[in-house]
């Protein structure tokens, strides 16, 4: 007699059906939100490391961050940053300028 383990159907899955969950990962971040994604790109403009801006550009490039959306919020915390004194705000704002424009 066959015994049914749970989860047997993840095991046997194809390649094709896992393939098409991946492609589903884009529209997962989406979903997540735009503002959401474009606070994301910020604080990786932010940060600049070489690996975050090359994931700010991807995620340009995807259309997962509208720039307009990330600009205005930028836009929003500009006048707070004097409250974090290790964020050099002219720095910043060029980086988002060059990446967002």
């Amino acid at each position: 007699m066959p015994v049914e383990l749970p989860g047997e159907g993840l095991v046997t899955k194809g390649l094709a059906d896992l393939g098409a969950e991946i492609e589903s990962i884009e529209a997962l971040l989406v979903s997540i939100g735009a503002s959401r994604l474009a606070e994301l790109g910020l604080a990786k403009l932010e940060r600049a490391h070489t690996q975050d801006l090359e994931d700010v550009e991807a995620m340009l490039e995807r259309g997962l961050v509208e720039p307009e959306r990330a600009l205005l919020l930028h836009e929003e915390i500009e006048p707070l940053l004097y409250r974090f004194p290790a964020v050099d705000a002219a720095s910043f704002r060029r980086r988002v300028e060059r990446a967002l424009r």
